[in-house]
């Protein structure tokens, strides 16, 4: 048979093009064996053979035809890539890309499937069908795991690819369609970017918090801490407590307390000693979720010596626990303060700014709500004014409450000024 076909660019673009050592091995063949395998068509359109097809219109020869029925353009595509698909070495990237043509597909298929069951409530999440022939059957498959079946990779992978779909430059794309990267590799590389991109775009934002609501100190112990600031309204607790034995009682109140405190998804960062860890930590994990641990280091002469335990100290541990889960940025888990910046002008048991400053900035954002409930010289609310936000403060002695007032006004003036020391 020689017959004029008519080509449908859907069709004859659906999988990567030959290339040209390809294309000639196949011309050589079919001009010494003919063409083997018949070319299938669909209303004298072309759905498998189009190179054969292009091949025998140059050359005059003739070839065979099957004829199948599709119920749509998209059906006779889905048929195309499932029989063609093994034969060609195509990269993940590839493959993702032609899976994701048929979404659309799959989604309407979806909707038609759980019509026909009714709207039954245990099929909510949008299923399809995708037999061998196209044609819809009873079985439903959820659209996103059929998508990574399509293109023989995992759900995460048709995942990742959809987003690099959307979000690569033509640059990268065809660095995937090569196999020249992964699509891994260019997701985190993406993700990464964007994520830098939003952190920057938001610590941009301008301070809305009006000035005389930026600080709010008072008297009070950390058992009576609930009573001063209100339940849910805090995005960030970032203390140290003491570290001696004799206070481990108030690890116990610091977890009842941002418990109350925290917002969904707020985070409290508990500066502590080694001494008592285990104890600290079975305290706390009482009301709250383990995140992490960041590890803060106080390089230079700041080493304490804990004499018990013959140790010179030069980190502590920053405990990091979240009122359920957390949603916030990538942070790094090594925060530095300042070689021999050991500060205690404010408090005996002060933490020096540039420390507390680089260990606040990974998680904060103008207009956020942070609270120390062990107030001492105020250098927390003097990193969260710096940042942009509002910051409470508790302490049960009313020395140092009196004293970080004073403190965190000037460095509320420095703020707006945008001068720090």
């Amino acid at each position: 048979m020689s017959k004029c076909l008519n080509v449908e660019p859907e069709l004859q673009h659906l999988l990567p093009a030959l290339s040209e050592s390809e294309y000639a091995g196949l011309e050589s063949d079919i001009l010494k064996n003919g063409v083997l395998s018949p070319l299938v068509v669909w209303n004298d359109i072309i759905v498998d053979g189009h190179h054969r097809y292009a091949i025998c219109q140059k050359h005059g020869l003739p070839f065979e035809t099957v004829a199948m029925t599709f119920g749509s353009i998209d059906t006779a595509k889905l048929w195309a890539w499932q029989h063609q698909e093994h034969r060609r070495n195509l990269t993940l990237f590839q493959r993702t890309e032609i899976a994701l043509q048929f979404k659309p597909l799959l989604v309407v298929q979806a909707k038609k499937n759980q019509s026909d069951s009714g709207g039954d409530q245990r099929k909510k999440k949008e299923q399809a069908v995708l037999p061998a022939t196209g044609e819809p059957t009873n079985e439903g498959i959820r659209v996103d795991k059929k998508l990574a079946a399509l293109a023989g990779v995992s759900h995460d992978t048709i995942y990742k690819a959809e987003f690099l779909s959307g979000h690569a430059d033509e640059s990268t794309k065809q660095k995937l369609r090569k196999g020249n990267t992964t699509i891994n590799a260019e997701y985190k590389r993406l993700k990464k970017e964007e994520n830098r991109k939003e952190r920057e775009e938001l610590k941009q934002v301008d301070v809305i918090i009006p000035k005389d609501d930026r600080i709010d100190l008072s008297t009070a112990s950390i058992a009576d801490a609930s009573q001063y600031v209100e339940a849910e309204s805090v995005d960030y607790i970032i203390t140290d407590p003491p570290y001696l034995r004799e206070f481990l009682h108030v690890y116990d109140e610091l977890a009842a307390f941002a418990q109350h405190a925290l917002k969904s998804g707020g985070s409290l960062l508990c500066m502590v000693g080694q001494s008592y860890l285990p104890e600290i930590m079975e305290k706390l994990t009482a009301h709250l979720t383990y995140h992490w641990t960041i590890a803060y280091l106080t390089p230079g002469g700041q080493a304490a010596q804990i004499w018990d335990r013959k140790i010179n100290n030069f980190w502590k541990h920053i405990l990091w626990f979240t009122k359920g889960e957390y949603h916030g940025d990538w942070v790094g888990d090594v925060a530095n303060s300042k070689t021999n910046d050991n500060d205690k002008r404010h408090h005996y048991w002060g933490q020096s700014e540039s420390g507390m400053f680089d260990l606040m900035q990974r998680f904060l954002y103008p207009n956020m709500t942070v609270c120390d409930p062990f107030l001492g010289g105020g250098t927390t609310g003097v990193c969260a004014l710096r940042l942009g936000c509002r910051f409470i403060g508790l302490d049960n002695n009313p020395d140092c409450v009196e004293r970080s007032q004073w403190r965190l006004v000037e460095a509320l003036h420095a703020a707006e000024s945008g001068i720090w020391n």
